[in-house]
């Protein structure tokens, strides 16, 4: 099956893609040095369309590419990456760029994302712990060199803690009326 070259992004798509790679750091591919780069916003412009003055004749991210590395980029037809400082004006093509890994969300959490996230982590206490068992069995503490060499021991067993249940709270609301909490629950 060939791969279509002729992609483009709509507005819309291209809002949505701002939101979530505004201030995420990326490295290059079409460099031989790795170099770590902030995305500040995505150009309105494709690659192809994108231009700058090079040695006093305009040309386009695209055509520079070509030029300077003997890239010939696969997707003109997307938008490059605009990278800091804001003032270099630096444009980099999304298909050569790879997102850093271990980098924190720092936009709000869309419904689906929240919702994906909270199914992720409310988990019963016994699963949890069966999930945290089988992680640690698998990760094979007791041989890791680094570990030993500092001398950290990791204990298999659990920590278990007494717990207390608390009493649920009362609400109170329009004209000097209470509701306490059932099961969680504010209902009455």
């Amino acid at each position: 099956r060939e791969m279509r070259t002729d992609v483009s992004l709509r507005d819309s798509d291209k809002v949505i893609m701002k939101k979530h790679l505004k201030m995420l750091k990326v490295t290059v591919r079409h460099q031989n040095q790795k170099r770590v780069y902030r995305v500040l916003d995505l150009t309105d412009k494709p690659a192809s369309k994108l231009s700058f003055e090079v040695e006093g004749r305009q040309m386009s991210v695209a055509q520079y590419f070509q030029k300077q590395y003997g890239y010939q980029l696969k997707y003109p037809n997307l938008p490059c990456l605009w990278m800091s400082p804001k003032q270099k004006r630096t444009y980099i093509p999304m298909e050569v760029c790879d997102i850093v890994e271990g980098q924190r969300c720092v936009r709000k959490l869309t419904s689906d994302e929240v919702r994906t996230m909270i199914r992720a982590t409310a988990k019963k206490p016994h699963l949890r712990k069966q999930g945290i068992d089988e992680q640690f069995k698998f990760l094979n503490l007791d041989q890791d060199p680094y570990l030993k060499q500092f001398n950290i021991n990791v204990e298999r067993q659990q920590v278990s803690v007494r717990g207390k249940v608390l009493t649920a709270p009362s609400v109170g609301y329009a004209q000097q009326q209470s509701v306490q909490a059932q099961n969680g629950v504010l209902d009455s």
